[in-house]
């Protein structure tokens, strides 16, 4: 018999499917490579593309879809990159869309791909993974692969809610699988790197504030080494995009990402990295609106960001506090909603289920998915108290 969770987790998973059902696969490049500053770079290499897309979880999450390269052009997508750079920076982004998982990256590939970054200069290799593909041989032969060399892995956690990340992101593992992924990851002699994403759809300003706060402690007590904050960028072909299209979500400002890091204690500061605060380009190419498009940031803003990356020093931000524009978010940011989070959700699952999965599906659904909205709201509730 299929569980409540199962259900509702194979409701989203449809859902998100058949949004992305008209995504249209790319040709990848030969090599793609970028220098984000002196010290890091970024090298995406084609791969069979994202397993977990394939299966509908992630509402925010829509990189493109791939045509299968060759085992022979994944290896030489990272031998070109690699000889590309003029001056190969002192960490490096290394990865596809999930290095661990065998279904995008086969094991031998990923052989290969470490070995010629362990003949590079440089120091750190960092690459991505899923939380419940991470096993200790696995790691611990890229550890061993890179000779010496510092092995990051980054792990798409997104929040350390399990509510937030059932019922928001539509990502159905748990905590305690965020828990085992970091200890195994770190017995393997990996550097564990938290991903947390800030914008998750049927939240409020205020909401996710407090929810990377939370997150940023939990994953860095768990073991994390560090934890990078992602703000949403809207991309074509997810859920935000849809709810997006229809007024019922809008990415954070920036100023969100600078309230969170003046309110989290300043202890955290160091083990703290942003990403995607500006657009980034991408081999998938996806169309998205950024929280620059959505919402006005001022230079100064982009720069404190950019600094704080550099410094891990949160009293950068003070200059900014008496500006006009962040008196007015931070008043807009204040405002009460009489809803709560699954009132929020409540309303929009007719809305998306009618439209995406037709009237009679809600119909013969409404009663199971409703329930077991309010009871995983209970039960998260009863873990906080």
């Amino acid at each position: 018999m299929t569980s409540g969770r199962e259900a509702v987790a194979s409701f989203f998973h449809s859902v998100n499917r058949r949004i992305r059902q008209d995504n249209v696969p790319f040709v990848p490049p030969a090599a793609w490579y970028q220098l984000i500053d002196d010290d890091f770079g970024e090298i995406w290499f084609p791969s069979h593309g994202c397993s977990w897309s394939v299966i509908g979880t992630c509402s925010m999450c829509n990189y493109g879809v791939p045509l299968p390269p060759t085992d022979d052009q994944m290896v030489g997508a990272v031998a070109l990159a690699l000889a590309s750079f003029e001056r190969l920076p002192s960490r490096l982004w290394v990865s596809s869309f999930d290095v661990l998982d065998p279904r995008d990256v086969p094991v031998d590939v990923r052989r290969q791909i470490y070995r010629l970054l362990a003949r590079t200069p440089t120091q750190i290799i960092i690459s991505e993974s899923h939380p419940l593909c991470v096993r200790f041989a696995d790691v611990k032969e890229c550890v061993d692969l890179l000779e010496g060399k510092i092995f990051g892995l980054e792990l798409g956690i997104e929040t350390m809610n399990d509510f937030v990340r059932n019922w928001c992101l539509h990502k159905n593992f748990l905590t305690r699988h965020v828990h085992r992924a970091i200890d195994v990851a770190r017995a393997a002699g990996a550097e564990v790197y938290a991903n947390l994403f800030v914008g998750a759809p049927f939240l409020t300003t205020m909401e996710w504030i407090e929810d990377a706060i939370d997150s940023t402690r939990t994953a860095l007590d768990a073991g994390a080494d560090s934890v990078v904050l992602l703000p949403c960028h809207v991309k074509r072909g997810t859920l935000c995009d849809w709810l997006y299209q229809r007024g019922l979500y809008r990415p954070p400002s920036l100023w969100t990402v600078m309230e969170i890091l003046i309110r989290v204690e300043p202890r955290y500061w160091p083990r703290i990295k942003l990403s995607w605060i500006l657009t980034k380009e991408h081999p998938g190419h996806p169309q998205l609106i950024s929280p620059i498009d959505e919402h006005a940031s001022p230079r100064s803003l982009l720069s404190a960001l950019s600094k704080f990356n550099q410094s891990a020093d949160g009293t950068i931000f003070q200059p900014l506090l008496s500006f006009p524009e962040y008196i007015r978010w931070h008043k807009e940011m204040k405002l009460n909603t009489p809803d709560t989070l699954p009132d929020r959700i409540a309303k929009c699952l007719p809305l998306i289920a009618k439209n995406i999965m037709g009237h009679q599906w809600w119909h013969l659904n409404e009663r199971s998915i409703t329930d077991n909205l309010w009871k995983d709201w209970n039960l998260a509730q009863k873990h906080i108290h």
